[in-house]
């Protein structure tokens, strides 16, 4: 039996491109949502979660700001990030007809699969 490969990346830094990526093209550099964690000078770290719906673009613009600012520098507080739906971003959808949405997904009456 072939192992389940992951659904999302999980990374200890952002490649370079992240700070410049328009929303059309977030998705050549991440392929999959994609778990971030950075370190800062202080625990415990701060989340956020970006893009969870593909038309939200706000909390991303937010995030290359805040990388932006502290490029070449530390973080004053660790810092994960998780950033959703890559795939819907670039059409501006909140999620793709072979996706779920991703506020559907967190009752017990929801079917199995990767996100849950």
């Amino acid at each position: 039996m072939e192992a389940m490969r992951p659904f999302f990346n999980e990374w200890n830094e952002y490649p370079l491109d992240l700070l410049e990526i328009p929303i059309s093209k977030i998705c050549n550099v991440l392929k999959k949502p994609t778990l971030i964690h950075l370190s800062g000078k202080r625990e415990p770290a701060f989340f956020a979660a970006l893009l969870l719906h593909g038309n939200e673009h706000t909390g991303f613009f937010a995030l290359q700001k805040l990388l932006k600012k502290y490029e070449n520098k530390t973080l004053p507080r660790s810092f994960s990030f998780f950033i959703g739906n890559v795939e819907a971003a670039p059409k501006n959808l909140r999620f793709l007809p072979h996706q779920r949405d991703y506020n559907r997904i967190w009752s017990p009456e929801s079917p199995d699969g990767p996100e849950t």
